[in-house]
């Protein structure tokens, strides 16, 4: 599927134990179509099947008559140690074809802010609640797939918490930008002020505030809205409300 079949659907925002929930079950048994009896037998909501439907379409793993694509068999072949795969490197490929523009150029995910990310995903049409579900589900399977990504994404997954690798990435990068700004302070001086003010949030909403325009600029009408969108949705991932 090209990028310009997908471009009317909305990127997966499937919750990511239903997700797991659906490939445990094709572990057990991949029907040549998955139709809409074998989501029954999950007993899946029709907002969960919805969704399930939407994420495997997105990803390239089913065609649009619901058949299994290369992607999917490759993907739990390699979940059962199976097939000579090692199941992070198939969804590397799979996260590859899906979200092109994350991967150009191939570190793009390294230096990105969570604001850049959720620019990325509202400009895919993305909105509110829905685009929060968005980038849930693409840092946990960019988690999950061992992808190397920049301290303000790093750990935003709920897989990623607990991932002891990628939480010490994330540290040592935050060391290191603290180090960079302590030592550009010494040299530009009337700066100190509003770095150290900026070391105290969270890194995303730092790196937010640092793409604002100088004051007094104009500010292109459509990039002020989607920072404002950007800014609000970092503020939902940050500080999720309570239920």
């Amino acid at each position: 599927m090209t990028r310009a079949q997908r471009i009317d659907r909305l990127p997966p925002y499937a919750s990511y134990t239903t997700w797991h929930k659906l490939l445990d079950a094709f572990q057990q048994f991949l029907p040549e179509e998955i139709d809409s009896s074998y989501y029954r037998d999950l007993r899946l909501s029709g907002s969960s099947l919805k969704s399930l439907r939407l994420t495997l379409r997105y990803l390239g793993l089913i065609d649009d008559n619901n058949v299994p694509q290369d992607g999917l068999k490759r993907l739990i072949k390699a979940r059962e140690g199976a097939g000579g795969e090692s199941k992070s490197a198939v969804l590397r490929e799979i996260l590859q074809h899906a979200y092109p523009a994350l991967f150009s150029p191939e570190d793009k995910l390294v230096s990105a802010t969570l604001g850049q990310l959720s620019t990325y995903f509202d400009g895919l049409g993305a909105k509110g609640q829905m685009l929060q579900k968005c980038m849930t589900f693409f840092l946990s399977l960019a988690t999950e797939a061992e992808l190397d990504l920049s301290p303000h994404l790093a750990g935003r997954s709920r897989l990623g918490i607990g991932r002891k690798s990628i939480v010490l990435k994330s540290r040592e990068r935050s060391r290191e930008h603290r180090e960079t700004i302590a030592r550009e302070d010494k040299v530009t001086g009337p700066h100190i002020v509003s770095s150290l003010h900026l070391s105290k949030l969270h890194p995303a909403i730092a790196g937010l505030l640092q793409e604002l325009p100088a004051p007094s600029s104009t500010w292109n009408k459509r990039s002020k809205e989607r920072f404002k969108s950007a800014f609000e949705a970092t503020l939902d991932l940050i500080y999720p409300a309570e239920e």
